[in-house]
């Protein structure tokens, strides 16, 4: 006789400070695990805290009566997919398996609290949830959908967004510093105010209005590694460009700023790293000369 099942559990990761993250916007997939031909019986993502839940009708078959249930944790949803450099992005996502359970007899299978045994797995996770949830806030506060990005990880080049591909760059960890007798290491993996100011670029580009930046301006231009081609021109936060690159910059400032101040309310921990655009900073441009700016104004104007 058939029967509904449910599947349900919590997939969480580790942050860099060692406290426990609920996993948002996993996709959990539940197969039926038959060897070469495993059959996918339901699917669903998982929320804010990292949980899912989901039901599927099983029917006994001729040689298969009960269920071998297996589950996989992908890092991709409808909005947001995390891919590696490798061959441009086009890999596969990240999958993360369950032990399988032959032979299911039962209706709830409750799988817990899973984590990926691999901490280099962690930023996978930590990225995914926070372009996932600067969609979410995005869909919940302002009724707007952003459309798919696609965040290459790890990569070699400066964090950046290509407008063409909708694709987004995060390294690990990248040497800031333009001397190349010195090193100046951000971990860029975990640096949420990141994340979500290339995801902000996104915003712009799909929801607004983009426009060709235009940084070779005498400030901040220290030599970066950038998609495409290696550049020496830059901007930073205060040192005054231009004015659409005050607002293709500010913009995505300003939305950092705005979720990262927001996620010890929104999710129960603070963000690991903000972008704050109320407080003055010093002017002072990437490479820590001092530039002409107004501290009271957003890069410049």
């Amino acid at each position: 006789a058939g029967r509904t099942i449910t599947v349900r559990g919590r997939f969480v990761y580790e942050r860099l400070d060692a406290q426990t993250v609920g996993a948002f916007g996993v996709t959990a997939h539940v197969f039926d695990d038959d060897g070469l031909f495993d059959q996918e019986l339901a699917t669903t993502t998982t929320g804010a805290d990292g949980s899912f839940e989901v039901d599927f009708y099983w029917q006994s078959q001729i040689g298969d009566d009960q269920p071998d249930l297996r589950v996989e944790f992908w890092s991709e949803n409808d909005r947001v997919k995390v891919r590696d450099d490798w061959l441009g992005g086009v890999t596969p996502p990240s999958k993360w398996t369950s032990t399988i359970r032959n032979d299911y007899t039962g209706t709830l299978l409750d799988l817990g609290t899973t984590r990926p045994s691999n901490d280099d797995d962690m930023p996978v996770l930590h990225i995914l949830t926070n372009l996932t949830r600067t969609w979410s806030y995005i869909d919940t506060y302002a009724g707007r959908d952003v459309p798919l990005v696609t965040a290459i990880y790890p990569t070699e080049q400066w964090p950046a967004y290509n407008p063409f591909f909708h694709d987004l760059y995060i390294p690990r960890d990248y040497d800031q510093d333009p001397d190349p007798d010195a090193e100046l290491l951000v971990d860029f993996q975990w640096r949420d105010a990141t994340h979500v100011h290339e995801y902000g670029h996104h915003v712009i580009n799909t929801l607004g209005q983009t426009v060709t930046p235009d940084y070779c301006n005498g400030n901040c231009d220290e030599e970066l590694e950038g998609w495409p081609w290696e550049i020496d021109c830059g901007h930073c936060l205060t040192c005054s460009e231009t004015d659409h690159d005050a607002w293709s910059e500010g913009w995505p400032n300003w939305l950092a700023d705005l979720l990262t101040r927001r996620f010890e309310t929104l999710y129960g921990l603070a963000s690991l790293n903000a972008r704050p655009q109320e407080d003055p900073f010093d002017c002072l441009d990437s490479a820590g000369d001092a530039c002409d700016c107004n501290v009271f104004t957003t890069e410049g104007f």
